[in-house]
C-alpha cells in the first residue's frame, strides 16, 4: 500500500504543525481526502474541505530534492553519546 504524508501548518506559530500519513481514500479530521496517488508522477488528487485539489511534490513540499548523493556512512560525522547525558 502506498502512503502519501501530508502536514498542515498553522497560521499562529504558536501552534504546532499536524502531520497526516494516508492511503488511496482515506480521510482525516474531515478536512482532508486522499482520493488518487500518482507515484510516478509524485502527484496526488485530493479533497480539502471537499474541493478537489491536485497537489505535487515539487509545488506543494517542504521537502527539497537533493541535487547530490549523500557522504557515505564513513563520512559521516559521528555523534558523541556522552552530549545526550
Amino acid at each position: 500500500m502506498i502512503t502519501a504524508f501530508f502536514a498542515t501548518v498553522p497560521k499562529d506559530p504558536k501552534e504546532t504543525v499536524t502531520y497526516f500519513a494516508l492511503s488511496e481514500k482515506t480521510r482525516e479530521e474531515g478536512i482532508l481526502e486522499l482520493v488518487k496517488i500518482y507515484p510516478n508522477q509524485e502527484k496526488v488528487d485530493v479533497l480539502i474541505n471537499g474541493v478537489p485539489t491536485t497537489l505535487s511534490v515539487k509545488t506543494y513540499s517542504f521537502v527539497t530534492h537533493m541535487t547530490e548523493s549523500p557522504p557515505p556512512v564513513s563520512a559521516r560525522p559521528v555523534p558523541n553519546p556522552t552530549q545526550y547525558r
